[in-house]
């Protein structure tokens, strides 16, 4: 498997952050982990863990979102080849858990660079991708779109989901994105279609 890069966003949840990395850690043998805080200022102790707080709490959507963006600035500032990388991201509560699941989804990005969770349900528009923000994997090479990436000051649609749609339609090819579709029925605690579970 290719060189993990994994980045996460964290705003106050200290406790899921630590467990999350000490998982990844375990599952990815100790990768190079990007944090961008809107929240915690401080974070120690982790060797390969590289943790930036950016700016203070913009609001739960618009926070989360621009947190995700700064986590894979942070990552494209500092590292010098990334591009036979694959980048993995999560919330810091979402903690990789079939890793089975997770490296099958990895080896699709031999076909294509993008893997997403799709949603198609009530609050989707047409025309407007909703993409879940919570994991996505994508090959490394993408990275370097977000070094001059700026700090988003609106929503479309008010929904994070549906600028992060947005944002990353107008970087990756759209044949080029892997799907997968949502199941508005999962629940937290339970496996996600990508193979994560959602702690929060």
């Amino acid at each position: 498997m290719k060189n993990i890069i994994y980045c996460m966003n964290v705003y106050d949840d200290i406790y899921n952050l630590k467990k999350n990395i000490d998982v990844v850690n375990k599952e990815f043998s100790f990768p190079s982990i990007f944090i961008a805080s809107n929240g915690i200022k401080e974070l120690h102790s982790y060797d390969n863990v590289n943790f930036k707080y950016w700016g203070e709490n913009q609001g739960w959507q618009l926070g989360a979102l621009n947190s995700t963006i700064q986590s894979l600035k942070f990552a494209s500032e500092s590292i010098e080849n990334y591009n036979d990388s694959i980048v993995v991201f999560s919330h810091e509560d979402v903690i990789p858990f079939n890793l089975v699941k997770i490296k099958k989804y990895i080896e699709e990005l031999n076909n294509y660079d993008l893997i997403v969770r799709e949603h198609n349900g009530r609050w989707s528009l047409p025309g407007i991708s909703y993409y879940m923000l919570e994991d996505f994997i994508f090959n490394g090479t993408y990275l370097q779109f977000f070094k001059k990436a700026q700090i988003v000051n609106s929503l479309v649609h008010n929904s994070a989901e549906m600028t992060f749609g947005t944002i990353m339609n107008s970087i990756f090819q759209k044949d080029k994105i892997y799907k997968i579709k949502f199941d508005t029925g999962s629940k937290k605690l339970e496996e996600n279609e990508m193979g994560f579970i959602h702690l929060g």
